[in-house]
């Protein structure tokens, strides 16, 4: 296991966001505390009110956590997704991302930050 290597994460409120980076058999993990979720559309009136907050569809910036920074967010999980070897995305909530989807859903809930 080793430390990302970015030295000064980018905070989400006043708490600082953690993600952790694992080396491991083909590849690397990256697994998220809170900031990025991956959850799909569900049923029902608790994933009605997901939906309403922009919070299912795919991977996403959790919206219910204050982002002090969303640039300095937004570099770092673009930075995150460009990691050599890659391999994995578990978010705090929903699917895990493998392969190529990893890099990708970094860079899509990069965009949510706009």
């Amino acid at each position: 296991m080793k430390q990302c290597a970015n030295p000064a994460p980018a905070r989400l409120g006043d708490l600082g966001e953690a993600a952790l980076v694992v080396d491991g058999v083909g590849g690397q993990t990256l697994a998220f505390a809170d900031a990025v979720m991956n959850n799909a559309h569900g049923t029902g009136l608790w994933w009605r009110l997901y939906r309403l907050t922009d919070s299912t569809g795919g991977p996403r910036v959790f919206k219910s956590v204050a982002v002090a920074d969303k640039p300095a967010l937004r570099a770092h999980l673009l930075r995150l997704a460009a990691l050599p070897g890659l391999a994995r995305l578990i978010p705090c909530h929903g699917d895990i991302l493998t392969g190529a989807d990893a890099a990708a859903g970094l860079r899509r809930a990069a965009q949510c930050l706009r």
